[in-house]
């Protein structure tokens, strides 16, 4: 079928589904330029801007990905949605995933133990935490502490630090990527030096 772009572009959403499911770029292309702004902006209200772009671009690969299952006759902004919800939440369960693991790596390195050698280690390393918490920007550190330390949900923080849950989120996020970027080769050292004494 040879038809330019313009006549394209003034064709109905059916008839650029019908396209899609036969293969055609410029039928995805005219799909992707009418949804884009919506399924972005839908993201934005969830996720940050740079895990918002990584669904966008999520969003139409299984659009293209999955377009012989299509059913032209659908509502085709709704299944966007759907397809875009679900990549949301993927995202934020894999980040409450890593968040958790990491917390519970923290938390298992704080306790204490009641042998006097482990007793001297788990200080040791409980300082190496406390100085890379000391190492984050202040209001990160604020954050951060508040939320671990006062066991404060996101909201409550947001409250009394009369900032957006955006802030709180994107200052825990900042924190817990720091820390796992350092504690990870700190507890591997201090065990090497544990083991071999």
């Amino acid at each position: 079928m040879n038809m330019t772009m313009t006549e394209k572009e003034l064709m109905t959403e059916e008839k650029l589904l019908l396209l899609l499911k036969e293969g055609d770029h410029r039928a995805f292309t005219s799909l992707y330029n009418l949804y884009w702004k919506r399924v972005f902006n839908f993201c934005r209200l969830y996720v940050p801007n740079d895990a918002a772009l990584e669904i966008l671009q999520d969003v139409f690969v299984k659009l293209w990905t999955n377009r012989e299952l299509i059913d032209e006759k659908m509502n085709f902004e709704g299944y966007l949605f759907i397809i875009t919800r679900n990549l949301v939440f993927d995202e934020n369960r894999k980040k409450m995933n890593e968040t958790y693991r990491l917390m519970s790596l923290i938390s298992a390195l704080e306790q204490s133990y009641d042998e006097t050698e482990e007793e001297i280690c788990t200080a040791d390393l409980q300082n190496h935490i406390d100085r890379l918490i000391e190492e984050l920007p202040p209001q990160c550190k604020r954050i951060f502490n508040m939320s671990r330390k006062q066991n404060l949900t996101n909201p409550e923080i947001s409250e009394r630090l009369n900032i957006s849950i955006k802030t709180v989120e994107a200052a825990i996020t900042r924190a817990l990527k720091y820390l796992k970027q350092n504690i990870y080769s700190i507890f591997l050292s201090m065990l090497c030096v544990y083991y071999s004494n």
